[in-house]
Protein backbone atom coordinates (compact mmCIF):
# COMPACT_ATOMS: atom_id res chain seq x y z
CA UNK A 1 0.00 0.00 0.00
CA UNK A 2 2.75 2.23 0.59
CA UNK A 3 3.10 3.08 -3.58
CA UNK A 4 -0.19 3.62 -3.82
CA UNK A 5 0.09 6.37 -0.79
CA UNK A 6 3.12 7.92 -2.72
CA UNK A 7 1.38 8.20 -5.84
CA UNK A 8 -2.06 9.27 -4.05
CA UNK A 9 -2.37 11.27 -0.94
CA UNK A 10 -5.98 10.25 0.02
CA UNK A 11 -7.73 9.84 3.45
CA UNK A 12 -9.46 7.03 4.07
CA UNK A 13 -7.96 6.31 7.39
CA UNK A 14 -9.99 9.17 8.83
CA UNK A 15 -13.50 10.39 8.24
CA UNK A 16 -13.36 12.57 5.49
CA UNK A 17 -15.20 14.53 2.51
CA UNK A 18 -14.81 11.61 0.06
CA UNK A 19 -15.15 7.81 1.14
CA UNK A 20 -13.52 5.50 -1.34
CA UNK A 21 -13.99 1.36 -0.74
CA UNK A 22 -10.11 0.19 -0.79
CA UNK A 23 -11.56 -2.54 -2.97
CA UNK A 24 -12.40 0.19 -5.52
CA UNK A 25 -9.22 0.99 -6.12
CA UNK A 26 -7.56 0.30 -9.28
CA UNK A 27 -4.00 0.17 -9.81
CA UNK A 28 -2.80 0.31 -13.20
CA UNK A 29 0.55 -0.88 -15.06
CA UNK A 30 2.51 0.09 -17.77
CA UNK A 31 2.73 -2.60 -20.73
CA UNK A 32 5.97 -4.02 -19.01
CA UNK A 33 4.36 -4.86 -15.53
CA UNK A 34 5.75 -1.49 -13.60
CA UNK A 35 3.30 0.26 -11.52
CA UNK A 36 1.87 3.32 -13.90
CA UNK A 37 -0.62 4.65 -11.21
CA UNK A 38 -3.70 4.09 -9.37
CA UNK A 39 -7.44 5.56 -9.67
CA UNK A 40 -9.95 6.02 -6.77
CA UNK A 41 -13.56 5.88 -7.74
CA UNK A 42 -15.47 7.82 -4.30
CA UNK A 43 -18.46 9.21 -3.35
CA UNK A 44 -19.05 12.52 -1.86
CA UNK A 45 -21.98 14.51 -0.46
CA UNK A 46 -23.11 15.58 -4.03
CA UNK A 47 -22.54 11.94 -5.09
CA UNK A 48 -20.33 9.49 -7.47
CA UNK A 49 -16.65 11.29 -8.15
CA UNK A 50 -12.78 10.80 -9.21
CA UNK A 51 -11.71 10.38 -5.81
CA UNK A 52 -7.95 10.28 -7.21
CA UNK A 53 -6.34 9.99 -10.35
CA UNK A 54 -2.54 9.56 -9.49
CA UNK A 55 -0.23 8.90 -11.78
CA UNK A 56 3.93 7.55 -10.46
CA UNK A 57 6.67 10.45 -11.67
CA UNK A 58 8.51 7.94 -13.55
CA UNK A 59 5.10 6.83 -15.88
CA UNK A 60 4.28 10.89 -16.16
CA UNK A 61 3.87 12.31 -19.92
CA UNK A 62 2.74 9.04 -21.63
CA UNK A 63 -0.67 9.46 -21.38
CA UNK A 64 -1.84 6.98 -18.26
CA UNK A 65 -3.53 9.82 -16.31
CA UNK A 66 -6.34 10.30 -18.96
CA UNK A 67 -6.26 6.61 -19.46
CA UNK A 68 -6.78 6.17 -15.26
CA UNK A 69 -9.71 8.97 -15.64
CA UNK A 70 -11.74 7.02 -18.44
CA UNK A 71 -11.21 3.92 -16.27
CA UNK A 72 -12.75 5.54 -13.53
CA UNK A 73 -15.19 6.98 -15.17
CA UNK A 74 -16.48 3.97 -16.34
CA UNK A 75 -16.00 2.12 -13.36
CA UNK A 76 -18.62 4.56 -11.77
CA UNK A 77 -20.58 4.54 -14.83
CA UNK A 78 -20.78 0.16 -14.34
CA UNK A 79 -22.00 1.06 -10.56
CA UNK A 80 -24.94 3.17 -11.80
CA UNK A 81 -23.14 6.75 -11.29
CA UNK A 82 -24.75 9.29 -13.55
CA UNK A 83 -23.43 11.90 -13.35
CA UNK A 84 -19.82 11.63 -12.30
CA UNK A 85 -17.87 14.33 -10.70
CA UNK A 86 -14.67 15.44 -10.74
CA UNK A 87 -12.26 18.54 -10.11
CA UNK A 88 -8.78 19.22 -9.86
CA UNK A 89 -6.40 22.45 -8.66
CA UNK A 90 -5.46 25.05 -11.19
CA UNK A 91 -2.00 24.01 -11.15
CA UNK A 92 -2.66 20.68 -12.19
CA UNK A 93 -2.22 21.27 -15.65
CA UNK A 94 -2.13 17.58 -16.73
CA UNK A 95 -5.38 16.52 -14.98
CA UNK A 96 -6.77 19.67 -16.61
CA UNK A 97 -6.04 18.95 -19.78
CA UNK A 98 -7.44 14.75 -18.92
CA UNK A 99 -10.66 16.46 -17.86
CA UNK A 100 -10.68 18.73 -20.44
CA UNK A 101 -9.63 15.82 -23.50
CA UNK A 102 -12.48 14.21 -22.04
CA UNK A 103 -15.35 16.27 -24.01
CA UNK A 104 -17.61 16.14 -21.12
CA UNK A 105 -20.34 19.13 -20.56
CA UNK A 106 -18.29 20.55 -17.54
CA UNK A 107 -15.44 19.70 -14.49
CA UNK A 108 -14.01 22.20 -11.96
CA UNK A 109 -10.58 23.50 -11.23
CA UNK A 110 -10.47 25.06 -8.21
CA UNK A 111 -8.17 26.96 -6.28
CA UNK A 112 -7.20 24.05 -3.56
Amino acid sequence: MNAFRSVCDFPVDRPARRRAARSWWQPAYTPDGALAGIHVPAHNPGGPCIGCIGVVPEARGHGYGYGLLVECTRFLAEHGATPVAGATDRDNVPTAAAFARTGTASWRSASI
